[in-house]
């Protein structure tokens, strides 16, 4: 025990990076022989104050752990306090947070009732309103039926009155004729008997008599036809105003609905729109989580390789890279045309032909440190080959790189013996994982606005299509209406049937009117001839 104390004390840790400043392992081995034979009384010793330290130690031990003992007690004394202190804070807490929630659900309570009072009373008044829209619209429509029968009357009675006019012309014309008549008769008759003069002047009376209530009664019809005309020209202004606003308001109605279906049209256009820029974002995103998993499953392969080359058995590197040129066409071709994973298997198979064509030559471990001493020395000596190899494995992806990312590239060019060579650039790689992590950013950022509006515009849309709703609702009313008038069009033109046939039969009432008065001028004509018989009569007695 106290020799390998010695020996770890004394023994100088091997640089592994430095291999020529290391001696070799038989030298070291003879050092220790020698020196372990020298120092044994130092040894002995040295023991001996271990052992005393030790012991001080341990007592020492003893008494903290004592007192971390009764250190531990007080504590879990401590937070027994303070649990049953907190539990009885936490009763208190749910207390105040009940009587808290009870509050606000009595508040919010409060709230929704008046909420829900003055939506009462907003439908109330919606309804009243729609209420008072059907009773103007059933009275305009009462009014336009009042308005069509008056016309229809005023129609008759300008009719009737042009009738009783002619008439009247015919009467005035025969009472005329009459009085000539009569002027002859009387002028022809100075000497005729008293009888004959009464019964003349009887017939004259009862004619002025005729003629007087034949003058009222028209006076009269001219009067009421006159009323009746005015307050039907009353009404049919009222209704006309009427009519005209209503049509305003049907007008307004209809170029808001109009207005309304452009809005929808156009909202459908960007909806349409930010779905499609949605879309290809999404796509795109898809795409370049493709493209990182399949880089990261790339690097993941090559990160393998190189830790069993540097952690694993001996291993030609010369090898590999003599492979890796003579397949570097391939490499290429598939890095250009092909998938990930057949470059990724293209490596694996090429490791393996030159892990396979390798002399295994490991040899037996020694013991402790002089086999970590060797490890680390491989691997230093290793680092070149895998730089080169890893130079190699980059300037196959020279030309895609060139070809994606143009002047963003991630190498730069260092003039060589050989030429011109493509180097990987620390600063450009940096430069570009920047750029893509803006380009990340600004694109998540762009989904998350494009979401936002999207649903901005679906609530938009939904409100839409209610008014859509409610303005088709109001279409099919108008429609309904629209066939009221028509059914109410059929009964006036049945009713202009009944009107015609009602004229048809006061004309031949007309023509039968002129029949008895023909036959009245018949019995006129009979008494002219028996007066001219009289007056002959009358003449051969006097003579």
């Amino acid at each position: 025990m106290g020799g390998e104390w010695s020996y770890l004390e004394r023994e100088p840790s091997p640089d592994p990076w430095w291999a020529n400043a290391q001696p070799s392992t038989s030298r070291n081995v003879l050092s220790r022989a020698g020196e372990d034979t020298e120092n044994k009384e130092d040894e002995r010793t040295c023991e001996k104050v271990k052992d005393e330290e030790m012991d001080a130690f341990k007592q020492e031990i003893i008494r903290k752990r004592e007192l971390r003992h009764a250190a531990i007690s007080s504590i879990q004394n401590e937070m027994k306090k303070l649990r049953s202190d907190l539990a009885e804070e936490r009763t208190l807490r749910k207390a105040a947070e009940e009587e808290r929630d009870n509050l606000i659900k009595v508040k919010s309570n409060d709230a929704l009732l008046q909420q829900v009072e003055k939506l009462k009373q907003d439908l109330e008044e919606e309804i009243n309103n729609k209420k008072a829209i059907e009773e103007e619209r059933d009275r305009l429509k009462e009014k336009e039926n009042e308005l069509e029968a008056v016309e229809q009357q005023v129609r008759a009675l300008k009719e009737v009155t042009t009738i009783g006019k002619e008439m009247l012309k015919i009467r005035e014309l025969q009472v005329k004729e009459l009085k000539k008549k009569l002027e002859e008769i009387e002028i022809i008759l100075p000497n005729a008997p008293e009888g004959l003069r009464l019964e003349y002047e009887q017939q004259i009376q009862n004619i002025h008599k005729l003629r007087e209530l034949y003058e009222q009664r028209a006076l009269a019809t001219r009067t009421q036809h006159q009323q009746e005309r005015e307050r039907d020209e009353a009404k049919i202004n009222m209704l006309e105003v009427k009519v005209n606003e209503l049509q305003e308001e049907i007008q307004e109605h209809k170029d808001k609905t109009a207005g309304f279906e452009e809005k929808i049209l156009h909202f459908e256009g960007d909806i349409e729109e930010k779905t499609n820029q949605i879309e290809t974002l999404q796509d795109q995103l898809y795409s370049s989580n493709l493209e990182c998993r399949s880089l990261k499953s790339q690097m993941k392969i090559i990160n393998d390789l190189f830790s069993q080359v540097l952690a694993g058995p001996e291993f030609d590197l010369d090898r590999l890279t003599r492979l890796l040129k003579e397949n570097h066409g391939l490499i290429t071709d598939l890095t250009t045309m092909g998938d990930s994973n057949e470059v990724a298997a293209l490596l694996i198979d090429i490791a393996e032909k030159a892990d396979g064509e390798t002399i295994l030559g490991i040899k037996e471990k020694e013991e402790g440190d002089v086999s970590v001493c060797k490890e680390k020395e491989e691997i230093a000596a290793n680092l070149s080959k895998v730089w080169r190899v890893l130079v190699e494995l980059l300037s196959h992806h020279k030309e895609v790189s060139r070809n994606n990312a143009g002047s963003e590239s991630c190498y730069k060019s260092v003039d060589t013996p050989s030429g011109p060579r493509l180097v990987i650039s620390v600063s450009q790689t940096y430069l570009t994982l920047k750029d893509l992590i803006l380009e990340k950013n600004s694109l998540v950022k762009e989904v998350g606005r494009l979401k936002t509006l999207n649903g901005h515009l679906e609530t938009r849309m939904h409100s839409q299509e209610r008014r859509l709703s409610i303005v088709s609702t109001e279409l099919k009313k108008t429609w309904s209406v629209v066939s009221k008038l028509r059914a109410q069009h059929k009964q006036l033109h049945n009713h202009e049937k009944i009107l015609r046939y009602e004229l048809q039969h006061k004309r031949q009432m007309l023509t039968e009117l002129k029949q008895e008065l023909e036959h009245c001028r018949e019995k006129w004509d009979r008494a002219r001839q028996k007066k001219y018989t009289i007056r002959r009569r009358l003449e051969t007695t006097s003579k």
